[in-house]
Formats: structure tokens, sequence, C-alpha cells
């Protein structure tokens, strides 16, 4: 079906059931946190994006989080480890040189292939107490960004469906 053949009723229910998929990924993560900033004041955000970075829904949460996934996923399009996404593949990224909003907002991204062909992406951001800053918590009287806590910039956790274990080591110690 083209886009001229769509109709305004099925591009409405097109579009709430997108809707309806953006707000299930961010409950999802709510629901599945440990954490109080992102279960009190749902801290997040969720979406699903096209190729170009267009956003094609976007959960509803706290307003910083709104629109900022687009940002993340351009700022890994810059530095994407190995430079391709594949199929499997899942993203870490809070570098703020490369997008981010800030160091505690952890986006996690993963390509969306249909037929081994790219069609997209799903994405999420929430904001985390601790990745290791100079001070706990809120990232106050600090030097720099790199006093921020771990930087990642478009950073492998898995790779085409294979876990990274050099850096899951690197984070579990």
């Amino acid at each position: 079906m083209s886009a001229q053949e769509l109709d305004p009723i099925t591009l409405q229910v097109i579009s709430g059931a997108l809707d309806t998929i953006a707000e299930e990924m961010g409950h999802i993560l709510y629901r599945m946190s440990f954490s109080s900033i992102i279960r009190e004041s749902q801290d997040l955000g969720a979406g699903l994006f096209d190729t170009e970075f267009n956003t094609l829904c976007e959960s509803e949460s706290t307003p910083l989080h709104i629109g900022s996934l687009p940002g993340y996923l351009r700022g890994i399009d810059e530095s994407l480890q190995g430079g391709t996404w594949n199929e499997g593949d899942v993203v870490i990224h809070n570098h703020p040189y490369f997008g981010a909003s800030h160091s505690p907002d952890i986006g996690i991204v993963i390509p969306c292939f249909y037929r081994g062909e790219l069609v997209g992406f799903g994405a999420n951001t929430a904001h985390h107490l601790d990745i290791g800053a100079a001070t706990p918590g809120l990232i106050i009287d600090i030097p720099d960004v790199f006093a921020e806590g771990m930087l990642f910039a478009g950073t492998k956790l898995y790779e085409k469906g294979v876990r990274n274990e050099g850096l899951w080591q690197f984070l579990g110690r």
C-alpha cells in the first residue's frame, strides 16, 4: 500500500498502535527498574525511529527525555563501534559530545531489521543515579564531562547477538 492509498482512518489506527507500543516500552522499563529515580519519577523515555532517526512514536514520560532519542541515534551514527548495524546488536550510549543529554542518561538502542534490511530502531533512555562519577547521585561541582562517570559512545553490548564479554567484565568490576 503506497502513501497515497492510506486513508485517514487506517493512518489513525496505525498511529494509535505505534503510540501504544511506545507507551508499553516505557512501562516495561519502569516496571523492571530497581532505580528509585526511574520508579518514582519515570525519568525515562522510549520509542521507535526510522533509519533517518525520525520519531515514529515515543513514550510520554519525563519531559527531558521526550524528543532526546534522535540526538542519541545521530551520536551513535557518528561513533558506532565497528561502523555498521547488524541484526542482534545492542548498543549502549550516553556520551554528551555525541548527542546524549548528559552522562547519567544512558540510552540502549537496538536496530530493527525486516527480511535482512535495516528498517529502524527501538531505543530507550533512563537516568541512572551512579555511573561512577566523582560524586554519586547528582553531578554538581565537577570539572569536566569525564568526572560525570563512565562514557559510552556507540558501544556494542551485543554484536550480532553475541555478548561483548570484555565490556561486560568491565561493567561487572
